[in-house]
């Protein structure tokens, strides 16, 4: 993936760290005044445009590709 290339949106990104630090869908719904169900389209949407199964899977791609850090 180059550097230019922004493969997950804002909103994901954010999701994305709100995940890594534990919290599941409802959690973060509630803390980003989101419908639980948005938050879970969001994440299905990261696994799906990544080609990963599950959020352990998520979390160690954003830190091999330095999105997280």
């Amino acid at each position: 993936m180059g550097h230019n290339e922004k493969p997950l949106s804002r909103r994901q990104l954010e999701i994305l760290s709100l995940l890594e630090g534990g919290l599941n869908c409802r959690q973060i719904s509630v803390q980003l005044g989101l419908r639980e169900a948005i938050v879970e389209a969001h994440y299905h949407m990261m696994l799906r445009k990544l080609n990963l199964n599950d959020s352990y899977q998520l979390i160690s791609w954003a830190y091999r590709e330095g999105v997280l850090v």
